[in-house]
């Protein structure tokens, strides 16, 4: 799919951009940590719960894995009545958990399409293969959803799990052409997304960890399928935006405390 020269610098600007603001974040490497594995015999055991067993368990399966997270005092944090304002009242019979979460993911997801270069790939590619789903990264669209099972965001994550303190999201491929029904059902890798709320250790009851979890996997005997995080360009666009919308969805949370 070839792209304009107006959609190429849009791209390296936003790009610029996600760069500069995790680079001048407050907290960035400070309270922000990664961790990255690649392995074709893994001994990683993620938070996320809807990876069949057999990808963990067997060698026939190459895995990459991210994690990032960042611990936040509860007193930092916006009280239940200051969530329900943000909310609605529709809302107010939640649970603290499930109105935080849902806070978080409202911004993070509508930042991811309105600021990051990754939507705007997605949406040059579903205009074309996919365009009933372009409501999906509408960003005020986004802000309303539930993120109930079975939501779609953004074109290519669908949510498979959902807890008042943890969601999973299915990562859903994208081809640059439309295709059958039949060829839509051979996924060349597979992938979660988990974004959730945890206590930050059994010894701090002070304090929470918010974390995004990303896994992908493949099949060891196709060698030719390569997956986004084991290319360097996406790999570096994803943990940008991993970062930066960590961060700044934290600072918005504090923010919100006593509106």
């Amino acid at each position: 799919m070839a792209m304009s020269t107006s959609n190429v610098r849009m791209i390296i600007t936003a790009v610029v951009t996600a760069a500069a603001v995790a680079a001048g974040s407050s907290s960035f490497g400070k309270e922000l940590t990664t961790t990255t594995e690649q392995s074709a015999e893994s001994q990683i055991r993620p938070i996320c719960t809807t990876t069949p067993d057999n990808i963990l368990t067997s060698n026939q399966y190459f895995i990459v894995y991210d994690r990032a997270w960042r611990t936040i005092h509860k007193s930092d944090l916006p009280s239940d009545q200051d969530l329900t304002t943000i909310l609605g009242p529709d809302n107010g019979s939640w649970s603290y958990d499930q109105k935080l979460l849902t806070t978080y993911l409202r911004r993070n997801m509508s930042a991811f399409a309105r600021y990051l270069p990754q939507a705007r790939i997605i949406k040059m590619i579903l205009r074309k293969a996919n365009p009933q789903a372009l409501p999906t990264l509408n960003p005020v669209v986004i802000e309303k959803l539930d993120f109930g099972v079975g939501d779609v965001v953004c074109g290519i994550y669908k949510v498979l799990r959902r807890e008042d303190a943890l969601l999973e999201f299915g990562i859903e491929q994208l081809s640059p052409k439309a295709e059958s029904q039949e060829k839509k059902t051979e996924q060349q890798f597979d992938g979660r997304l988990v974004i959730g709320i945890r206590p930050a250790s059994d010894i701090d009851s002070d304090s929470v960890e918010i974390y995004s979890e990303t896994i992908m996997w493949r099949d060891n005997t196709k060698p030719n399928i390569i997956m986004p995080l084991e290319r360097k360009i996406p790999k570096v666009m994803h943990e940008l935006a991993s970062w930066w919308l960590l961060d700044s969805g934290v600072n918005y949370l504090k923010g919100l405390k006593g509106n």
